[in-house]
């Protein structure tokens, strides 16, 4: 067992958003773009039912030929416009351990880094990119992290819940999204898949963001660590939702096929590129 305490992140700085915001302000316009377009029409017209607004033409002239070849004729003589909508929830969970405080260095191909930029700064510019994309396109989703110190303190930190809105709020909370602790994983998997259950949608997704493996120093061996994640994603799956794993830890791809090798995971080798990549992995997860 462990005892998980949900809290709010204290708020921080809004510029931080800003400042993402304006280092990827082509590629937030493209993705934008790109998840207006995943959005389906309006509405959709369904053919041959009891009543509607209209007649349907093709069921009437198939009624006037059965009722003349005095076969039987269906009365379903109508057509609807329904409304259509994407139907997903998606729960975002950070891991904010104090792994996730190591610095990175300056790729050449990206000249807008600066060495020094911890990992948990390109996370928090990912989550920045997916709210746009995730606004843009509609769908009901919440973000949060976690940290631990052992089992009785497992903190689940609320970025945004999926009742509210997207707001200068939630631009603080990620601001002030920081690193601290271990990564009691299991555990924080098992309370944001409890959150996400009681979303009314019909396709539910779970996106874990680490840099690395389980950890917390009352886990004891390293196999328990891994077996209670593998349990934890496995108790999610039979509930109806889809985990999947996003880590920039190529290290440990071994242990990573263990963890994830049956709910699905991708490694991205160049953090730097997480912000840009998380949109066009979630559009490929809810196509």
């Amino acid at each position: 067992w462990s005892r998980v305490i949900e809290k709010k992140v204290k708020n921080g700085d809004r510029n931080f958003v800003e400042l993402a915001r304006s280092r990827y302000r082509g590629v937030i316009s493209s993705i934008r773009h790109q998840f207006q377009l995943m959005k389906p029409e309006n509405l959709t017209r369904i053919n041959r039912e009891i009543d509607g607004e209209d007649y349907d033409l093709n069921a009437v002239i198939d009624y006037v030929v059965d009722r003349k070849a005095d076969g039987l004729q269906s009365d379903r003589l109508y057509t609807k416009r329904l409304r259509r909508q994407r139907d997903v929830a998606v729960s975002i969970l950070l891991d904010q351990s104090s792994s996730t405080a190591r610095t990175i260095t300056r790729n050449p191909l990206q000249p807008y880094t600066y060495p020094g930029r911890r990992i948990i700064e390109i996370e928090k510019e990912a989550l920045v990119l997916m709210s746009e994309a995730l606004e843009a396109v509609g769908d009901v989703y919440s973000i949060n992290g976690f940290t631990s110190e052992g089992r009785r303190n497992v903190k689940f930190y609320v970025v945004k819940d999926f009742s509210e809105k997207y707001s200068e709020e939630i631009e603080k909370r990620i601001g002030g999204i920081t690193f601290q602790n271990n990564t009691r994983l299991g555990a924080a998997i098992r309370h944001a898949a409890a959150k996400l259950l009681r979303q009314d949608a019909r396709t539910k997704l779970l996106i874990i963001l680490t840099d690395g493996r389980p950890y917390d120093h009352d886990y004891g061996d390293a196999r328990y660590a891994r077996e209670d994640v593998r349990e934890a994603l496995t108790e999610a799956k039979t509930t109806g939702i889809t985990p999947f794993c996003i880590t920039v830890d190529r290290e440990s791809e071994s242990e990573l096929k263990d963890l994830y090798g049956d709910v699905g995971y991708t490694i991205i080798d160049d953090v730097l590129s997480l912000p840009e990549r998380m949109p066009n992995i979630y559009r490929r997860l809810t196509s």
